[in-house]
């Protein structure tokens, strides 16, 4: 299946490397837990992710991109998450 189109060695690597899923989790000051919260992730996943040792997906990073840019203009990470019905 070396045709395949996903699989072809020529297209550009989307996925963030570990320093960029640090360093932009912590521009936004959030935790592991809190990170891992807004795009509904375990801590495992995430503490992968930043080790290196799983590769997140672009449709992840970029989930996470635009949800920790939204928790931050908004000024809270909790916000993002759904409220409980009463």
């Amino acid at each position: 299946m070396t045709n395949h189109p996903n699989r072809s060695r020529r297209t550009p690597r989307l996925n963030p490397t570990p320093a960029d899923i640090v360093r932009e989790r912590e521009k936004h000051s959030l935790t592991q837990t809190e990170a891992a919260a807004l795009i509904h992730c375990t801590l495992w996943a995430w503490q992968k992710w930043e080790g290196g040792t799983r590769q997140m997906r672009p449709a992840l990073w970029e989930l996470f991109l635009l949800k920790s840019r939204e928790a931050k203009r908004v000024g809270n990470v909790d916000d993002q998450a759904p409220t409980p019905a009463e």
